[in-house]
């Protein structure tokens, strides 16, 4: 009976151990992506890429649409996350005080149901942002994003300023380099 606990309570332990010992490296493999206040960041411009908004067949690009004219504040986002839901309220203030103050938003949603971005946008009627879907990873590869929410601020020629990853309490102030 005493072997039998000592080989069940060994193999728990060695799966703890494993599990301690793979969380451990999908971190330092994603230590590279953190804020760019901490770590750098992987992009130092704009990548040309073209997002699809979600309500039509229509596609947004910067350099087309507001280079040299306006700075782009880009979200990666996805309703199942907790985080990005708790920070959207402080993300549809922004963009409301933003108004005026040329900055294009755009909030790609991540790994998510058509449904549930459409119901989830819905709770907030007067968001005056893009919204784009990017259910392949195609976008989220191009600026190396693998955690949300995260959000790049970019000037008017398209040159990266920042880089945030982690929910933040925005506010105008965060983007007074724009």
């Amino acid at each position: 009976m005493q072997k039998r606990i000592i080989i069940i309570l060994s193999l728990l332990l060695a799966i703890f151990l494993f599990i301690l010992y793979q969380g451990k490296m999908l971190d330092d493999r994603f230590t590279s992506f953190q804020s760019s206040n901490e770590r750098g960041t992987v992009i130092t411009a704009m990548p040309k890429v073209q997002f699809k908004y979600l309500n039509s067949d229509k596609k947004y690009d910067f350099f087309e649409s507001d280079k040299g004219k306006n700075s782009l504040f880009l979200h990666f986002w996805a309703t199942w996350c907790g985080p990005c839901e708790a920070e959207f309220p402080k993300l549809s203030k922004l963009v409301q005080e933003s108004k005026g103050k040329n900055i294009t938003f755009v909030f790609v949603a991540v790994n998510d149901e058509l449904p549930k971005i459409k119901k989830f946008i819905k709770r907030f009627p007067n968001l005056d942002a893009i919204i784009a879907l990017d259910n392949d990873f195609i976008h989220q590869k191009h600026f190396g994003t693998y955690k949300l929410p995260e959000s790049f601020l970019f000037d008017k020629m398209g040159k990266i300023i920042k880089k945030h990853t982690g929910a933040k309490n925005w506010s105008l102030e965060m983007l007074k380099s724009l």
